[in-house]
């Protein structure tokens, strides 16, 4: 399950970003949060960790198999 970012914590400029990467890194992993990041103050990319990452990819495939079958059986 994914956490919700902390508005306060979890978003930061690229250009910080860039700067301190490791340290970044080393945080999402251990908040398991994802890190907002943004240019010239608007929303540019969100960095989640690896596994996370293949969780919504799982989580994601699941739902869309769930979708398709629902619509199959309505079909027939």
């Amino acid at each position: 399950m994914i956490k919700r970012p902390r508005l306060n914590k979890d978003i930061k400029p690229l250009s910080e970003f860039r700067a301190n990467a490791a340290m970044f890194l080393m945080e999402i992993q251990d908040s398991g949060r994802p890190l907002i990041l943004t240019q010239r103050g608007h929303s540019t990319a969100v960095v989640l960790s690896a596994e996370l990452f293949e969780s919504l990819m799982d989580e994601l495939e699941t739902l869309r198999e769930e979708v398709d079958q629902g619509s199959q059986r309505r079909a027939s």
